[in-house]
């Protein structure tokens, strides 16, 4: 009896024991597994936490890379619209000395309905056009002296990426336009608009810049037809 009562009492405890080993392993293994999720969701939090850095830093790193390549075109479009201000200057004070000489207009204009002035062909490096009558040789000799500065105009706005054209626009209402994408077509009638009327002529004329700086305008829509857009603006001055 008392060894049936001892292994009753036997079985019983390791039966008790089992179930109690068999608690214990399932509350540790519960534990385990809420271990293991919390660990989880930290790993997951550590891997978003040091994502977020590296895209920070890879983000500020573009910034600054892009910051430097604008910085270095906005500074080489200022460099290239003085350049082209004082080569224009250089042009116009020779007509001073050519003045006693009879001139005609060297390039082929064409009376263009459209614009309400004249302009030159869409085979020419530049494109050229005005809108007043030249009844003066002084307009005459400015078309011709102007007429060299088309090859730097166009290579300036071929050397700088974000370029989208260089041009003169004078107050006898001259323009020369690199490329030559026949600008005469798209701009408005000169009744319904004037090009001296827009931000990039206004503000560099004596009364807004009378020091005579090199300015960007602000952002404006393109009369072109090139959108939004900014321009570098140099303003240009005879002897007079």
């Amino acid at each position: 009896m008392i060894r049936l009562l001892k292994t009753r009492i036997g079985a019983e405890f390791s039966i008790l024991l089992a179930v109690i080993l068999t608690f214990s392993m399932t509350s540790l293994g519960l534990i385990a597994v809420h271990f293991v999720e919390d660990f989880g969701e930290l790993a997951i939090t550590q891997n978003e936490l040091s994502i977020l850095r590296q895209a920070k830093h890879h983000v500020n790193r573009i910034v600054k890379e892009q910051s430097r390549h604008y910085g270095a075109l906005f500074q080489q479009s200022s460099i290239l619209s003085k350049i082209i201000a004082d080569q224009t200057e250089v042009y116009l004070n020779r007509i001073d000395l050519e003045k006693n000489l009879e001139k005609t207009s060297p390039e082929n204009y064409t009376q263009h309905p459209g614009l309400g002035g004249y302009s030159n062909s869409k085979d020419q490096a530049v494109s050229a056009l005005y809108w007043e009558q030249p009844d003066s040789q002084y307009l005459l000799h400015e078309l011709d002296a102007l007429s060299n500065l088309d090859t730097l105009l166009a290579s300036s706005q071929k050397s700088t990426s974000s370029s989208v054209a260089a041009w003169v626009l004078m107050k006898s209402s001259q323009v020369r336009y690199a490329p030559n994408i026949g600008l005469a077509n798209i701009l408005p009638h000169v009744s319904k608009y004037d090009l001296r009327s827009d931000v990039f002529y206004q503000i560099a004329t004596p009364v807004n810049n009378a020091d005579k700086k090199t300015l960007w305008t602000p952002v404006y829509k393109d009369p072109a037809g090139q959108g939004l857009m900014t321009t570098v603006t140099t303003p240009i001055y005879d002897a007079d």
